[in-house]
Formats: structure tokens, sequence, C-alpha cells
């Protein structure tokens, strides 16, 4: 039953085009994140049948890798209408125990909007979030990737066929509409140069920080007292500077190497009249630190990183940077790169 038919009103439809035209609309959405658990929601709301697959154990995995970080946005926007609705009457009905939401102006951090939000939006979809299940592979139900790729009536006439693969078992489920909300943030970038893995990079990858790291919580005992190389010229190697710096304060010997492939004089780029005010404020407190010298810091503009080396035997970096065109080496005890995501492929 994978196939639409092209007459509805035939008389002579065989029995399983029927019976397809008599369900309701089959839609997968690949992602347990918030865009995914939107979409699935709103999906079941509009009566499709609804599978949401997250190959992590938990939804919003990328979410809770930044939990103690704040958020720009205000939970005014973080939140749809339909789903502070449906939780909201899920309360009345006592089927969901939900804690009052904070006022819309308050900004919240990971971890509240995954406690607060996300997960109360998974128990309410239930069975449809489906965790621990990797979709391993999307094609056409009977057709070959470039079969009638120059027809796309043809190929749009056949369902999505969608092989899953969990801790239990392979499957197959079939779909009228696919959503792929996995985003880009669970596959980091590399930080050297042009994009490309810096030499040394891929082997010590799991000893490099990615992610914004909890610097003044769980991971502080990797730069408290220790010199640490940041790599990175947006927002998050900002908020990550922010923090170290404050840590840094707390010991005669915590230092910060920033490098970014910055000309300009200020390392960060403002955007005129920016919405997001904390982000505006936040730039602006990183580039007057630049501006005014902070004791701890050590500014290194127009720098790629081109080899980074890992020793188990002291638990360091030596890393090779180009400055300017001119080679420096360097021994840190951490390394954070906040130098973007990329297409999980």
């Amino acid at each position: 039953p994978d196939s639409i038919p092209t007459d509805s009103a035939s008389p002579e439809l065989p029995a399983h085009r029927l019976r397809r035209m008599q369900e309701p609309p089959r839609t997968a959405v690949l992602g347990g994140g918030p865009l995914g658990l939107e979409a699935a929601l709103y999906a079941s709301r509009l009566g499709h049948s609804v599978w949401l697959f997250e190959r992590e154990a938990e939804i919003a995995p990328d979410v809770r890798a930044w939990a103690h970080v704040s958020m720009f946005t205000s939970w005014a926007v973080n939140r749809s209408p339909l789903g502070e609705m449906m939780l909201r009457e899920a309360v009345r009905k006592e089927k969901l125990a939900v804690r009052k939401f904070p006022p819309g102006r308050l900004y919240p951090t990971g971890e509240e909007f995954v406690s607060l939000y996300l997960e109360p939006l998974a128990r309410l979809l239930g069975e449809l979030v489906l965790c621990e299940t990797r979709v391993v592979a999307v094609g056409r139900s009977y057709l070959f990737p470039d079969e009638h790729s120059d027809d796309p009536q043809k190929r749009t006439a056949r369902r999505f066929r969608l092989l899953t693969r969990s801790p239990r078992e392979e499957r197959i489920y079939t779909a009228d509409y696919v959503i792929d909300a996995t985003g880009t943030t669970h596959t980091p970038r590399w930080m050297g140069a042009g994009g490309l893995p810096a030499l040394g990079e891929m082997g010590g990858f799991r000893q490099i920080f990615h992610q914004i790291p909890d610097v003044k919580g769980g991971d502080r005992i990797h730069f408290l007292g220790k010199r640490t190389l940041l790599v990175g010229d947006g927002p998050s190697a900002a908020t990550t500077l922010v923090d170290l710096l404050e840590v840094a304060n707390m010991e005669p010997h915590g230092t910060v190497i920033w490098a970014t492939k910055s000309r300009a004089e200020m390392p960060l780029p403002l955007t005129q009249n920016d919405p997001l005010t904390r982000r505006d404020t936040l730039m602006k407190k990183v580039n007057l630190l630049v501006k005014n010298g902070h004791p701890r810091l050590q500014y290194s503009p127009v720098t790629q990183v081109e080899a980074v080396q890992h020793s188990l035997a002291n638990n360091k970096f030596q890393v090779t940077l180009q400055v300017n065109h001119e080679t420096q080496r360097l021994t840190v005890d951490s390394v954070v790169a906040n130098v973007g995501s990329r297409p999980n492929a």
C-alpha cells in the first residue's frame, strides 16, 4: 500500500489503494529536540499517525549538552501556543504534573527548558516518541534513488520507507511525510584552517571541549588554575570566555589564550539594533575585555590551529598555531573549540 492513486474517483481502484485513502496521513519526525517535538505535536493534533525518532536515550540531547547556559531568548518565544495549551489542558485533567510556567519575560537555562517544557511535551506525546531509535536510511517505496528522478510526480506517488535500528530490533516504517528536525549541533566543526581537522585533532577529539563547557560547575576541574586555549569567534565562544575569566580570577595561575581568525580591531561583530539584547550585551562585554586588556587573557587574532596533540603522560596539549602567517607553539592544559557545527553526514 505504498502508491497514491492518480484518479481517486475511479471505481476500479484496488482495495489497498482505497484503504490508504481512508487512512490518516502518516508523518515521521526525525529528531527529538524542540523542533521535532513541536512538529510531532502539531501533526498529531491534525490527525496524523505520528512517529518521532530520537537516536539518544533521552529527548533533546543537544539542549542537555548546554543545560547550564542561559538562553538569549525568553520563555515567551520558546514554547508554542499549541504546546502550552495542551500542557495546561493535561494538567487540568490531572494527566500530567507540570510546574507553573515561568513568566514569558524570563530567560531559561537549557536545563529549565528541558524539564519545564520539552520533557512534559514528550510525556504528552507518549508512545509516539521512540528514543534509542536511529533512522539508518530513508527512501521511496519500490524506487531506487535515481529512479524517476526526472518525474517528481511519480516519485512523490510512493510512500517513504524508513529503516530504523534500536537496541531491540531493526524495523521498516512507511510514511507520507518525513520531517528532518535532526539539526546540526550534534556534530561540531573541525577547528583547523578552512574547516578541515587540524593535525591530530581527530585522534584527540574526545579530549577537546566542543560544546560550551560548564566552566563554573561540573567541568571546573579542567580550568581552575589551568592554561586554556579557546578557539572561536561567535556567541558560544564569548559565553565560554566570560566564564573562563571568572574562574581564572579565582586562582593565580589561571590564564586563557583566545584564538580567532578575525582581523577586525574588535573580535566580535555587533548586530545593529540586535533584537536579542542579552546577546548584544555579551558581545559588547567581551569586546570591552579585549580592549581594556584583561590581565588573564591573551587575545590572538588572525590565528588558525595547525596541529594539536594530546599527551596521556601529562594530560596536556601541544598546539601549533599559525598567527598572522607565523608559526607559534604552546602547551596548554585544556582546549575548547567553540567553532560551530556542521551537517551530520
